[in-house]
């Protein structure tokens, strides 16, 4: 396993039965359909939760696959598509968050990539929540990428149609392609899949929610400050809404500096209280004054009702 990246599967062919056998040989992401294509090759909610079963460093990736080369011949299909394909997602619980990857399974030039194939993939990120993670040849992958039309490439196993062609792993992969496609029509585990590996970091992976890669969101404050017996952070406003970690040290901060106010006001407090002890320490100083001149009176002293301490000197009887 390369530091950075899991292996990953496919279920393009038959899918894998046995999937505690390919969690204990190191796979960690399942890549599946959740739309279009056919539907023998979609996975279900239960079979990606049943995946997640498996350990809490799992993931899936979903896959998209329109009809033939749509994303060339049909380019105006992109933003349906799209929809299509977020609707499968959400019907599977998988967070809008989530990047999909429609396929161009076929070798395509330059000229389809920066026409049809950027129109296609323009108008999946126009009707979708996050633009797509395609699986197309990297030379174009890396052209859509640059345009900002997509945020990632998922490289097919068919090296011969890149320019240079070559097969990209782990090893060589550049920044832009975040999944390798290295291997087609394995046997394993009961099924016959494509298998290669993926980032930790691709953005187009949901990842198990029992993980350790869950958002830190509000509601996990919460629970911090209460188990800290700490007031609730000033911020604490959208329950449930994902916070980066710089939202959650703002709020800390934020609260620290209310404190730091709080605690000046009540400086000030013990400042006034100085002033009184300063103003009652001159009244000590006068009795002090009488007793030691030896005055032939009786000397008393009280504290009126407002705290304010009266000397008088009594006259000899």
């Amino acid at each position: 396993m390369t530091a950075g990246w899991v292996p990953y599967w496919d279920d393009s062919f038959d899918q894998v039965t046995d999937l505690a056998g390919a969690y204990k040989a190191g796979y960690r992401v399942l890549a599946g359909y959740v739309a279009g294509g056919s539907s023998s090759k979609w996975s279900s909610a239960a079979r990606i939760q049943a995946w997640f079963a498996q350990g809490p460093d799992t993931g899936f990736f979903p896959l998209f696959e329109g009809v033939g080369d749509e994303p060339v011949n049909n380019p105006s299909s992109g933003g349906a598509h799209a929809k299509q394909a977020r609707s499968g997602a959400r019907a599977r619980g998988i967070p809008d968050s989530v990047s999909i990857s429609p396929a161009v399974d076929t070798n395509v030039n330059q000229a389809q990539w920066t026409h049809q194939i950027a129109q296609y993939f323009s108008l999946w990120k126009g009707a979708d929540t996050v633009p797509p993670t395609p699986y197309v040849e990297a030379d174009a992958g890396a052209y859509l990428y640059g345009q900002k039309i997509t945020v990632g490439t998922f490289t097919p196993a068919a090296y011969a149609w890149n320019n240079p062609p070559v097969l990209y792993t782990p090893s060589n992969a550049p920044a832009h392609v975040v999944c390798t496609q290295e291997h087609n029509g394995k046997k394993m585990f009961g099924g016959t899949a494509d298998i290669g590996n993926i980032r930790l970091t691709a953005p187009c992976v949901w990842w198990n929610p029992e993980g350790q890669d869950m958002a830190l969101t509000d509601d996990d404050i919460k629970r911090i400050w209460d188990n800290a017996n700490i007031t609730n952070p000033p911020n604490y406003s959208k329950p449930g809404t994902e916070i980066s970690p710089a939202a959650s040290l703002s709020s800390i901060m934020n609260y620290n500096y209310e404190d730091t106010l709080n605690g000046r006001a009540t400086q000030k407090d013990l400042d006034a209280l100085a002033v009184q002890v300063t103003a009652q320490g001159a009244k000590i100083d006068q009795i002090l004054a009488l007793l030691q001149a030896g005055g032939s009176g009786t000397t008393t002293g009280h504290f009126n009702v407002t705290g304010t301490l009266d000397v008088t000197e009594a006259p000899t009887p």
